[in-house]
């Protein structure tokens, strides 16, 4: 018998060549081929090599973002009611980056941009209320411990970091006169009074947001983790859009304040000093003696602070003021209460308190200096005031005399000044 290769007879390896069964084209099957093998396995294992190449993508893109991105030198915080678009935040970020120096070292300047969105208003949907409840977290989140030390806040926002004293006074970041004289508060002011917020990004950014600046770690009552270099860093940023003046800008007009719904409004002409601009803490401490002039049924103190040292014409305001009359009270550091007694404006305070004017230390029967009065020694926020500053009222400078207006500051005058000046008699 003659054998095989394999060992076995060869008439039986014939045998079984013949009786394999033929494919549809007539070749006999033998082994699995690779593409019956592959078939196989993507019947078995589709879903499992479908989810593997995914999360493969995935890690490579993180990897590569990891490395890609780049540590910010400056971190700015948005909160407000108006979504900022992606276009506007690489634009921002853009141009941001143009005004720091590269704190890092990493051979860049980089501005990172964290923007919160909230809604604003009383009759909110719930889902926009849930929304608000997270973004609140995230905002309180980031004042704790957060990365952002340049904020660009909505009005009500801002209030929370004020109340925790969180934030720097703008007068400590540059010359005091670089500042625009129209300050919502001595930590804020508002983006349409800067030229910064006119450009390209910026400009996406709400009229109404206030900007301001984290104190300095070295001056934080809250340790936040943050550098004083980094933070300098961020201060960088913050005095260029303070003092950036656009090629075209031109010199504001110098118009009256305007009174609005208020019932009583004070304008300070001081060169150093920044107050309250809205007057909301003032109305609050001063409620008792507030009266309702427009009868709105509401009492509203407006405080119109002008920085007399600064880039706009304190002088033309003032003179705007006096011939409007749009001001009844003043309160003014020496070099601008020379100029209102010049003016002829200024009602003798004996008109209104008898002989106390003299008791009180008025040397012209014009002005007292707050220094002198118990009221600005002894009441919440009116205590922040300069004591050498005057405090003086303007007669009635309109064909009716004595609206209700100017009745309601000339009882707002008196009631600080009497405050508590029989006592101080006896």
């Amino acid at each position: 018998m003659k054998m095989g290769i394999d060992g076995q007879p060869e008439d039986l390896l014939k045998d079984a060549r013949q009786d394999a069964p033929e494919n549809e084209n007539g070749k006999a099957e033998g082994k699995p081929t690779f593409r019956s093998r592959l078939e196989s396995f993507w019947y078995f294992y589709k879903w499992h090599t479908i989810i593997g190449v995914v999360l493969v993508a995935a890690l490579a893109i993180s990897i590569a973002q990891l490395f890609r991105n780049t540590a910010p030198d400056a971190y700015i915080m948005y909160v407000g009611p108006s979504t900022l678009y992606v276009k506007n935040k690489d634009e921002m970020s853009a141009r941001a980056a143009l005004d720091i120096y590269d704190h890092n070292g990493d051979g860049k300047t980089h501005v990172s941009l964290l923007e919160i969105t909230v809604g604003i208003g009383e009759d909110l949907p719930y889902t926009a209320y849930e929304a608000n409840v997270d973004a609140n977290k995230r905002f309180l989140s980031e004042l704790a411990s957060g990365d952002s030390v340049i904020y660009l806040l909505e009005e009500s926002f801002f209030e929370k970091a004020a109340e925790q004293k969180l934030l720097c006074p703008l007068a400590e970041l540059i010359d005091p006169s670089l500042l625009p004289d129209d300050m919502y508060d001595e930590c804020a002011v508002r983006v349409s009074e800067l030229d910064y917020f006119k450009q390209e990004g910026f400009s996406s950014v709400p009229d109404d947001t206030l900007l301001c600046i984290r104190r300095s770690p070295e001056n934080d009552q809250i340790s936040y983790g943050k550098t004083q270099e980094y933070w300098s860093c961020n201060k960088a940023l913050v005095v260029k859009m303070l003092t950036y003046r656009a090629e075209n800008s031109e010199p504001k007009a110098a118009k009256a304040f305007n009174n609005g719904k208020n019932d009583v409004v004070i304008g300070i002409y001081d060169s150093v000093r920044h107050y309250v601009s809205d007057g909301k803490k003032l109305t609050y401490a001063a409620s008792s003696i507030l009266k309702d002039a427009n009868s709105d049924g509401r009492t509203l103190l407006a405080v119109d602070p002008v920085l007399t040292g600064g880039k706009n014409d304190a002088g033309a305001y003032l003179a705007a003021q006096i011939a409007e009359g749009g001001e009844v009270l003043f309160i003014a550091n020496a070099e601008y209460y020379a100029k209102l007694k010049e003016s002829g404006i200024l009602r003798p305070v004996s008109e209104l308190v008898g002989n106390y004017a003299e008791l009180l230390g008025s040397e012209d029967g014009y002005g007292i200096k707050l220094g002198s009065l118990k009221w600005f020694a002894e009441k919440q926020y009116f205590d922040k005031f300069g004591k050498d500053l005057y405090f003086c009222i303007a007669s009635p400078r309109t064909e009716a005399g004595e609206d209700a207006f100017y009745k309601a500051n000339c009882a707002f005058f008196v009631s600080i000044l009497s405050y508590r000046m029989q006592e101080g008699q006896n």
